[in-house]
């Protein structure tokens, strides 16, 4: 029966499992650098990761060397970690804005505005602009290739094109928004010739079993859709030529209304086009809205070949060994993140081992990390020992909980030394019990009171232990130190070495602290029980003597 689990051919590459990480625009770096290198390294427990949109013309791309060399580094990190990885080629359009693009315009088939959109990076939130048609659409086909040409530099295993979401090639493919009356628009032939040429030109690049192209028949997004009946023979031919050039796989969207608010698609079944394509050679990949249950389910039918995750991959890392292991999945999303900024909400999403924090029993008290999984990391640069909840810092409790064990070795220490000073008495054995139990004792103390030190040194280092002024309403994580840090188990955990090993360290102190308090306060707890029992035999012999003394 296939599952997540199930290795996958596709083409020459022997995929581990077939969970696929979606391209997923993040808008961080026009030219990938350590931060991308770290976001997708993260991520390579997928059977495939297909790369963020890359724009083959000037913006966040693939079209200068300093960009093959920045995507190289996170390609040659993928395949160090055992992961494939296919570049997408990108190209927006008429959707794009032109002060976005130095000036130059935005292009489409036909000169004909998408209705809608809002520039939010620009003032006063413009909308889409009608683009200037293309003369000559060999020349993008060209652009295409040449981004092929680059990615195969880069060490890429494959590309997709991308042919879905209202962007360039899509709008060649609908007639809403190709009206031309040559060899490109018009016919159902005519409208898909762009798409068939590029996938022509970029599988000379790598060859047609390292090609994919992504498809959304339904439309909705960026002002796309034609009519049912145009969708399913517009869609249907050209699955059947894609098929018919056996490229790796053909991917294909379901309708999603939320990105269709103004109901501008038409919802078709994709599965309607299954038999269309042989898997033997092409694989289908399907994609929008899937969880782990309908994934399985469609794995387990036969209706896909792979399932394609979008936005559960940005809040789950390990969302293949996620899924495998039937382990629950992270829906808090930071969503304020989701494009562009820095590591936050990018690469500082927790795997399902590192936030599996042991419910430890602590001095005294039992904290249960459970309900703080789903949450973000405040900062890498704080480092809290016991998970809390909302604005309870565990250094606190450390602090408290050495005080308390302070105070109370105290307590033992002088009550026993008080009542039995260390010396040679008639009852030898009752001392020696004394004297053991507050020996142990002072021992605790001084483990206490580095306990409270260590705290404080703590808190000299964080200033942002608690939410760290944050307006959102998910509980981030306070305590964030884990089994890993705690064993100092590197290869389960996902930063980087660095602030790993200033955890590891320490999590050594810490159990350089917790172990002796915990050994001792137990040798404390059974030798008071036995000094208690002697010293009650020891008032029964004593009242015996006295009275034997009284009956003499």
């Amino acid at each position: 029966m296939t599952s997540f689990a199930t290795p996958l051919q596709l083409g020459p590459l022997l995929l581990k499992n077939r969970v696929i990480m979606s391209s997923l625009t993040r808008d961080r770096n026009r030219v990938p650098g350590p931060l991308q290198v770290e976001y997708y390294t993260q991520r390579t427990g997928a059977g495939l990761i297909l790369t963020e949109g890359t724009l083959i013309e000037p913006q966040a791309g693939i079209y200068s060397d300093e960009q093959v060399a920045g995507w190289k580094k996170i390609v040659d990190s993928v395949h160090a970690h055992n992961g494939h990885i296919f570049l997408q080629l990108w190209h927006v359009g008429r959707v794009a804005h032109p002060l976005l693009q130095d000036g130059r315009p935005n292009v489409a088939p036909s000169a004909i505005a998408a209705k809608g959109g809002k520039f939010r990076q620009l003032e006063g939130h413009p909308g889409f602009v009608t683009p200037t048609a293309i003369d000559d659409p060999e020349h993008y086909v060209a652009l295409y290739k040449r981004a092929a040409e680059r990615a195969k530099e880069a060490g890429f295993d494959g590309v997709e094109l991308h042919s879905a979401n209202g962007y360039l090639s899509h709008q060649f493919i609908d007639n809403t928004s190709n009206q031309r009356t040559d060899q490109w628009g018009g016919s159902v032939e005519n409208r898909c010739r762009f798409p068939l040429r590029i996938i022509d030109e970029i599988s000379g690049v790598f060859g047609n079993d390292r090609v994919g192209i992504k498809l959304s028949p339904s439309g909705g997004y960026n002002d796309m859709g034609m009519t049912e009946k145009d969708t399913t023979e517009t869609f249907g031919y050209l699955i059947k030529e894609l098929n018919a050039r056996r490229i790796a796989y053909i991917q294909l969207t379901r309708y999603w209304p939320f990105r269709d608010p103004a109901q501008r698609g038409t919802y078709v079944d994709i599965f309607q086009w299954r038999n269309l394509i042989n898997s033997e050679h092409t694989k289908f990949f399907a994609n929008t809205e899937y969880d782990s249950e309908q994934g399985a389910k469609a794995l387990k039918d036969g209706l896909a070949d792979a399932i394609v995750f979008g936005r559960l991959y940005i809040a789950n890392p390990d969302l293949a060994q996620r899924l495998i292991n039937n382990q629950e999945l992270n829906t808090n999303f930071n969503v304020k993140h989701f494009y562009g900024g820095d590591c936050v909400g990018y690469t500082d999403y927790p795997t399902d081992a590192s936030r599996r924090t042991a419910n430890f029993t602590f001095i005294y008290n039992t904290f249960d990390a459970n309900g703080l999984v789903n949450g973000t990391v405040t900062s890498q640069r704080t480092l809290a020992y016991l998970p809390s909840r909302l604005d309870v810092g565990s250094y606190w409790i450390i602090f408290a909980a050495g005080l308390g064990g302070l105070l109370d070795s105290l307590l033992i220490a002088f009550f026993v030394i008080r009542r039995s000073p260390i010396s040679i008495t008639k009852t030898l054995i009752f001392d020696y019990f004394n004297a053991v139990v507050a020996i142990l004792s002072l021992l605790r103390i001084g483990v206490d009171i580095a306990s409270i030190a260590f705290s404080f040194a703590q808190f000299n280092n964080s200033d942002d232990f608690f939410f760290n002024g944050s307006t959102d309403s998910s509980l981030r994580y306070i305590g964030h130190f884990t089994l890993e840090a705690f064993n100092c188990n590197l290869k389960n955990y996902a930063t980087d070495v660095e602030t790993f090993n200033q955890w590891c360290i320490q999590g050594r102190v810490v159990r350089w602290i917790l172990v002796p308090h915990l050994i001792l306060s137990i040798c404390i707890f059974i030798l008071s029980l036995i000094a208690i029992k002697v010293s009650q035999q020891h008032s029964k012999n004593r009242t015996r003597r006295s009275s034997n003394h009284n009956d003499n």
